[in-house]
């Protein structure tokens, strides 16, 4: 009988964790590689059958990465309690993970050692390219306005919250 109560109980708070997030809500969640990626809530009956990955447990949610058309399963709460833990492991810098993460999963990033990288010189010829200046200044002046506009957005500040905000 009190098995049966601790069963039941468990069963209401997982239930309790997936109604804690709306359709929409931002959660990262972690990919098989290990890697953060942000996600978006998604509602499960707007997605066809065929797109739906398998083993849903209770308390999960259906969510679909950001950038692709890849949809998960995803505990909310055990999501969000370990980002949130990462982030602080990370000094709150959510472009670090994000950045870590691309290189580690897009395979362009990937260091290929049979070819050799864009712009490198033959062996052959033994020529060197010399700095320019201006073309250093541009894109310094470049990667500066990059960062000055997403210290401006909202990657910034992720939100893996449980509670939307009432409006």
């Amino acid at each position: 009988m009190e098995s049966e109560k601790n069963q039941i109980s468990e069963e209401v708070k997982e239930q309790v964790e997936a109604d804690s997030v709306e359709f929409g809500d931002v959660i990262y969640v972690k990919l098989r590689s290990g890697s953060w990626w942000p996600s978006q809530v998604v509602n499960e009956k707007a997605i066809l059958p065929s797109l739906k990955p398998s083993g849903r447990r209770s308390g999960d949610v259906l969510v679909r990465l950001y950038g692709s058309h890849t949809f998960m399963n995803v505990n909310p709460t055990k999501s969000c309690s370990e980002f949130e833990t990462i982030l602080k492991n990370n000094n709150g810098d959510l472009r670090k993970i994000l950045q870590e993460s691309l290189e580690k999963d897009l395979p362009s990033s990937k260091k290929k050692s049979s070819s050799k990288a864009k712009g490198t010189p033959s062996k052959k010829t033994n020529s060197k390219r010399k700095p320019n200046k201006k073309n250093e200044e541009q894109t310094k002046s470049k990667h500066q306005k990059q960062n000055k506009a997403s210290e401006d957005s909202d990657l910034g500040s992720p939100s893996c919250r449980l509670e939307s905000p009432k409006s």
